[in-house]
């Protein structure tokens, strides 16, 4: 019961701002226009860093960028807009071929579609954005990091790629996609299995300073999940792809190579979140 109650403060408490300067770093962020991904460019550019907004959308990322210097009166290029669809692969690639050495990377773009669609290079959606895109564009950006790395010898800062995972995935079975067809990726990429025998977990969002608020979170917590008979998309599909992130992240650190000190040249770490962000706004 402890646990509920530890999870309920941390889920009703402000985290600190955090104030320690990192200027002359580069950070990027992907979905950076809108939840998670936009507190986090304000909080970079905040500390001083050069922040690079990576959206599909060009007026919403120009948009957010306009906010951001607005609240903290930045002058023009500390905050750079940059566009990538994390729907195709080939924009990924083009995206990851025309950025120069980072500091930091955050791979925080992510989906939850709540009907079957299915993008140009043939992958269910949120299987795409939330998994195989962020996979490939991690991979395609770790010799960023490392060309940071090796420019920056001697300057004491590790650079760092953190991919945005989900405490959702504390919901996702490998068992049942395994059993259907024997490869996860391939049961999450079938029409025939989306919706099928999916879940459901309410979520009651009442005021912070709310007791009930602690009953909300139980809920989430707690609910007893039960099947649903609708088509729609529900969040079993999205904690799968959520878990999956976090082997992404622990494969892509093993490709990161050790420096003279026996300490990674890159950190490599994937974040698990729990808060009310809105994954259904491009």
């Amino acid at each position: 019961m402890s646990a509920i109650f530890q999870k309920a403060h941390a889920f009703f408490s402000s985290l600190p701002i955090p104030r320690t300067r990192i200027d002359g770093w580069r950070i990027l962020i992907t979905g950076a226009n809108t939840g998670l991904g936009f507190e986090a460019a304000k909080h970079f550019a905040r500390q001083g860093a050069s922040v690079i907004l990576a959206c599909r959308s060009r007026d919403k990322a120009l948009n957010a960028k306009a906010q951001i210097d607005a609240l903290l009166g930045l002058s023009p290029g500390i905050v750079q807009v940059s566009i990538v669809d994390m729907e195709s692969f080939d924009s990924i690639r083009d995206f990851a071929s025309s950025v120069g050495p980072l500091d930091g990377i955050v791979l925080n773009a992510g989906v939850a579609s709540e009907i079957w669609n299915v993008t140009g290079d043939g992958w269910e959606r949120t299987l795409q954005v939330n998994l195989l895109g962020t996979a490939l564009l991690g991979r395609l950006l770790l010799p960023r990091a490392l060309e940071r790395r090796k420019g920056a010898a001697g300057a004491g800062t590790v650079p760092t790629i953190s991919i945005v995972s989900s405490h959702m995935y504390q919901f996702a079975e490998f068992k049942r996609y395994i059993e259907i067809e024997g490869n996860i990726i391939k049961a999450l990429n079938d029409e025939n299995n989306f919706g099928m025998g999916e879940r459901y977990v309410i979520i009651v969002m009442v005021p912070r300073s709310c007791l009930c608020g602690f009953l909300g979170l139980a809920l989430y917590y707690n609910t007893i999940l039960t099947k649903s008979k609708s088509d729609l998309m529900t969040p079993r599909r999205y904690s799968m792809t959520k878990l999956l992130t976090i082997y992404i992240a622990r494969e892509l650190a093993a490709l990161v190579p050790e420096a003279s000190d026996g300490n990674p040249m890159v950190i490599v770490n994937c974040v698990s979140y729990i808060c009310l962000t809105m994954c259904r706004l491009d």
